[in-house]
């Protein structure tokens, strides 16, 4: 595949003001880039009935409006002018020391944890590009809403396992999770849980380490952003005057802000509207998509009407492949032969499994001709070929993953059947062999 990030990166710098240090970064590998998100993006997460997830503006004055008929008139209005002075840090301070642990808890599920999401475009694009990881400060669950590619690294655990960050595809929840028990405790939402986030020193490095060995890029946050302002102070604290410089998607600041936040090691991508932002990781996932073509299936499933028509159509669907064979980027020329069909229906499956894998015959065709990687499932026999050479045979499995609106991904394996040459290990022939959904 011919890898073409110029291009891309050309039309960025007519659409968005993208610093050439950062495009030279992108262009080497998007596997070399942490994306940290912050509650804007989460905003753009539609519930039903077009709800969204609350910023922090409104965050706290739900909390206000809680307090009410509660705690003292002058209390109220003393959060009120927190609140105009956008202290939220204070006023959830405040929040929390006037309710109970459980009150808390309860009342952070209610805003942060509905079960009504429905899945937003622009989180799919993001998530589909290969970052080398997620930090995020959020506490909600989009991001696992919408994938299960990242593995989830949750604040106060993930101090005790730094090892962890060392895989990719990591999403480093470091303000806690609304999933987490006892959210009174262990979600860093007040100004003291930040002080103490801040002095530990386990955090610092893992800070010190994302962002030495890493291009990062910023999206979700606002200048009056208490999380957004306090990762600023946590890079001074680990690195003192000489912090590295990184990136951040901000929406129309002035020519002094994008100086002031020069000088403080901060260089400003600015936007004009938030379709932008969906044109910018679009781009961005071109370009990801370029280098790392992505595992996630176009193709849907087989759907029938009634269950005596799975055969006929799968079988026409199944014959047309046959007929047209595969190319794959893993192994080259893939055979489409009646012996995967008879795989896949074999007698001694059940017969829903058999329908089950059927449907999937579209998703295998697509795997086979994306997938770069696959592994090695079990060795077959060996023998010998109509030259006499000493041939073995292996089932190695490619995958891909199908992104469904009212269940959780499919993860899809499609099994095929490797003929080598014993002595110099020469592929002689990939034939498919068969497919089906792999289950935890």
């Amino acid at each position: 595949m011919q890898y073409n990030g110029a291009q891309v990166l050309s039309k960025w710098s007519r659409k968005m003001n993208v610093p050439p240090d950062f495009r030279r970064h992108i262009h080497d590998d998007t596997r070399q880039c942490l994306l940290m998100v912050g509650a804007g993006l989460s905003r753009a997460m539609k519930r039903e009935r077009g709800r969204r997830l609350p910023d922090w503006r409104t965050l706290t004055q739900c909390m206000i409006h809680e307090l009410e008929q509660k705690v003292p008139n002058a209390t109220l209005v003393r959060l009120r002018s927190l609140l105009r002075q956008s202290k939220y840090l204070t006023v959830a301070q405040e929040f929390k020391k006037l309710t109970r642990p459980d009150v808390f808890g309860q009342f952070l599920r209610e805003q942060l944890d509905p079960r009504d999401f429905v899945r937003s475009s622009i989180h799919e694009t993001i998530l589909a590009i290969e970052f080398r990881g997620i930090i995020t400060t959020n506490f909600d669950r989009v991001i696992e809403f919408h994938t299960n590619r990242f593995r989830p690294l949750v604040y106060p655990q993930f101090l005790d396992e730094p090892a962890a960050f060392q895989s990719e595809k990591f999403l480093a929840k470091i303000h806690g999770c609304i999933s987490t028990p006892n959210p009174a405790k262990n979600l860093v939402l007040t100004s003291d849980a930040y002080n103490q986030l801040r002095r530990n020193e386990r955090y610092q490095d893992l800070m010190r380490s994302w962002f030495l060995n890493y291009t990062v890029l910023i999206v979700g946050f606002s200048l009056t952003d208490p999380d957004f302002l306090g990762v600023i102070k946590d890079l001074r604290k680990a690195f003192k005057d000489g912090v590295p410089t990184f990136y951040a998607l901000m929406r129309q600041p002035t020519e002094e802000q994008c100086r002031s936040w020069r000088a403080k090691a901060v260089e400003f991508i600015p936007y004009k509207e938030h379709r932008d932002l969906r044109k910018f990781f679009a781009e961005l996932l071109e370009l990801s998509e370029a280098r790392h073509p992505s595992m996630s299936l176009v193709k849907h499933p087989l759907v029938f009407a009634k269950v005596k028509d799975i055969k006929a159509q799968a079988w026409a669907f199944y014959a047309q492949w046959k007929s047209e064979g595969s190319s794959s980027p893993r192994f080259g020329k893939v055979s489409v032969t009646v012996k995967g069909w008879r795989h896949v229906t074999r007698g001694s499956r059940p017969q829903s499994e058999v329908c089950h894998r059927l449907t999937l015959l579209p998703c295998a065709r697509e795997i086979v001709e994306k997938a770069t990687d696959s592994v090695l499932v079990r060795k077959l026999d060996s023998g010998t070929d109509e030259l006499g050479r000493e041939i073995e045979r292996e089932l190695h499995v490619v995958r891909g993953q199908h992104v469904q609106r009212f269940r959780a991904d499919m993860q899809v394996d499609a099994v095929l059947e490797v003929t080598r040459v014993v002595k110099d290990g020469k592929t002689t022939g990939v034939k498919f062999y068969s497919v089906y959904e792999r289950r935890a």
